[in-house]
């Protein structure tokens, strides 16, 4: 059994499909909703939107390891991720290592379907590079303007900050970061430390 199905017993079943054209092999796995969808592959890090026309903000706040508070006072959430809450073991150490890299850092904010959740911006947050720690963990995509950006919510899952949340709307990254998820415990980092 691969090691992502672990998580998922019922919905995870791997299903490989021989494609007639060629004889190709792809293989799918079976989402809660039933349909099909390519397993997503750490290596393989999404496309970003392109993120050179979008603003940038600065992080002044980093109450946790999957939410930030920007200079102009907005709380941010990041899609797809559950950090340990106040109180639960490895807070602390995932709010201080997520602090440490990424604290007074510009992002960029890349909204999915839901936007605000009481009070709370949901977003895909991009950064701009520059601390080894985040290019160490995830590859980062240029903009047009020749900035460099990693993707947070990808980085505080493989870094073991943090879990894949699996969330019922804000799903594009979703599978990636389950996979992201399965790459960390392997390596036994952060919260997953044996």
């Amino acid at each position: 059994m691969p090691s992502w199905q672990r998580g998922w017993p019922a919905a995870g079943a791997l299903v490989s499909v021989a494609l007639l054209a060629g004889c190709v092999r792809e293989e799918f796995e079976i989402a809660p909703d039933g349909s099909r969808r390519p397993v997503a592959e750490p290596e393989k890090v999404p496309e970003p939107p392109d993120l050179a026309d979008l603003p940038r903000h600065r992080i002044a706040e980093v109450p946790s390891g999957d939410t930030i508070v920007l200079s102009d006072g907005r709380t941010v959430r990041y899609i797809g991720v559950q950090a340990p809450r106040a109180g639960e073991a490895f807070f602390e150490e995932s709010r201080r290592a997520h602090e440490r890299v990424i604290l007074e850092r510009e992002v960029v904010l890349v909204y999915d379907q839901e936007r605000i959740v009481e009070g709370v911006h949901q977003a895909y947050v991009y950064a701009v590079v520059g601390a080894r720690e985040l290019q160490d963990r995830v590859q980062a995509a240029p903009d047009g303007g020749g900035d460099r950006f990693s993707f947070v919510n990808m980085w505080v899952i493989h870094a073991g900050l943090a879990r894949a949340a699996h969330e019922k709307v804000n799903t594009t990254f979703q599978y990636a970061f389950s996979a992201w998820e399965e790459r960390a415990k392997e390596e036994g980092v952060g919260i997953w430390q044996r």
